[in-house]
C-alpha cells in the first residue's frame, strides 16, 4: 500500500477558491503525516523531463578523464561539479538532526553532477565541456529556472495554508542558492547486493526547505515512517513529481512538519533475470536552499506556549556546512 499522498497541483491555479484551499490542506497534511507528497500536473511535462534524463545518461557515459575535468572540490563547499562514488560519505549524516553520529561508514554506490544559478558568484559552476555533452549546459540552465518557479509555488501554498502570506519564503530564497543535482545508481550485480558496506545512499535528511524530485521510473526509494521507524517503499510512475520537507523547513516550522528520513537501498527484489543485475537508476533532484544569511530558527507563528521553539538560531550557510562538512570529512 502506498503511503504518500498525490495532490494535483492544477487544482491550485484553478481560479477555484474552494479547490485551492483544499490543496493547501492537503499539503499541509501530507507534510505534517508523510514529510513527503507526490504531485501530478506540475508543469514539467514527461517529454521535457525525458529530455534531460538522457542529458543524465549521456553525461555519466563519459570517461572518467573527462569526468575529472569538472570535478567537484574535495572539499565541503556546496555542491558544484561531478562526484565520484564513493566522494560524499552520506552515511555521515545519518542521524545528525537526532544529534547522533552517523556510526558505520558506508559506501553509496552513485555519483552526481550539481549546479547552482548562474548569477551565484559565491559558489561558481563547474561545467563540462560543450562538446562532450552538446546542449547540456542551456537544457540544465532551463530545468533550474522551471524547478525555482515551481519550489515557490509549492512554498506559497504552504503559506497560504498556515495563515501567511503567499509570497512570504519569497523573501528567504532570493539569493538563489537552491541547487540542482543529476543522480545516476550505478547499475549492481548480483554478487555486490547482499554487501552490508554498499548501498544506494544511505539514510538522510534533506538540508533545505523543499526537494523536488524527478525519477525515471525505475523506483527504489523509501522513506520513513514517523510512527513506527519502519522504512516503505515509495510507489510513482514516471513522470509524477516527488516534494519532501527539509531540515530548513522543519526548523521554521518549528517541527510542525518534518523532514523525513529517507534512502534508496540495493533493493534484490529488482535483480534483472535477463542481466543478474539490479539495473542503474537516473534522477534528477532540486534541493530548494534558503539564502545563506536567513535565519533557520522556528518562525514566530509557530512558537507558543503550547509549542515552545525546539531548535536554536543558526543561519543557513552555517547549517548546511555542519552537514558538508561530514559528508566531505573523508575526501
Amino acid at each position: 500500500m502506498d503511503q504518500l499522498h498525490t495532490l494535483d497541483l492544477s487544482q491550485f491555479h484553478s481560479g477555484d477558491e474552494f479547490q485551492r484551499s483544499e490543496f493547501c490542506q492537503k499539503l499541509l497534511a501530507s507534510f505534517r503525516e508523510n514529510g513527503f507528497v507526490k504531485l501530478i500536473n506540475h508543469g514539467l511535462s514527461a517529454e521535457y523531463v525525458t529530455e534531460g534524463l538522457e542529458y543524465n545518461k549521456a553525461l555519466f557515459a563519459l570517461s572518467k578523464e573527462q569526468k575529472n575535468e569538472f570535478a567537484h572540490p574535495p572539499r565541503p563547499n556546496p555542491h558544484r561539479g561531478y562526484s565520484y562514488v564513493g566522494q560524499e560519505n552520506i552515511s555521515g549524516v545519518t542521524g545528525f538532526e537526532r544529534g547522533e553520529d552517523g556510526g558505520k561508514v558506508v559506501v553509496d554506490l552513485k555519483e552526481s553532477f550539481d549546479h547552482g544559478a548562474p548569477e551565484n558568484t559565491m559558489y561558481p559552476n563547474i561545467w563540462p565541456k560543450e562538446t562532450d555533452v552538446p546542449g547540456f549546459k542551456d537544457y540544465m540552465l532551463g530545468y533550474y529556472e522551471k524547478c525555482y518557479r515551481l519550489h515557490l509555488e509549492i512554498m506559497s501554498a504552504l503559506a497560504l495554508s498556515l495563515g501567511m502570506d503567499e509570497h512570504f519564503f519569497d523573501s528567504l530564497h532570493d539569493a538563489r542558492a537552491s541547487e540542482l543535482r543529476l543522480l545516476h545508481y550505478l547499475e549492481v550485480p548480483q554478487s555486490q547486493v547482499t554487501q552490508t558496506d554498499q548501498t544506494r545512499i544511505a539514510e538522510h535528511t534533506d538540508f533545505g526547505s523543499l526537494t523536488l524530485l524527478m525519477q525515471d521510473g525505475s523506483g527504489g526509494l523509501e522513506v520513513q515512517d514517523q510512527s513506527s521507524g519502519n522504512f516503505y517503499p515509495v510507489q510513482c510512475t514516471f513522470p509524477t513529481l516527488i516534494v519532501n520537507v527539509g531540515d530548513s523547513m522543519m526548523r521554521w516550522m518549528n517541527k510542525r512538519i518534518y523532514s523525513a528520513c529517507h534512502r534508496v537501498p540495493i533493493n534484490v527484489e529488482k535483480l534483472s533475470p535477463q542481466t543478474g543485475s539490479v539495473p542503474a537508476r537516473h534522477c534528477i533532484a532540486y534541493f530548494g536552499k534558503p539564502n545563506p544569511t536567513a535565519s533557520l530558527k522556528p518562525l514566530a507563528p509557530m512558537v507558543s506556549e503550547k509549542y515552545p521553539a525546539v531548535f536554536e538560531d543558526i543561519v543557513a550557510h552555517e547549517y548546511d556546512q555542519s552537514k558538508l562538512s561530514r559528508i566531505y570529512a573523508t575526501a
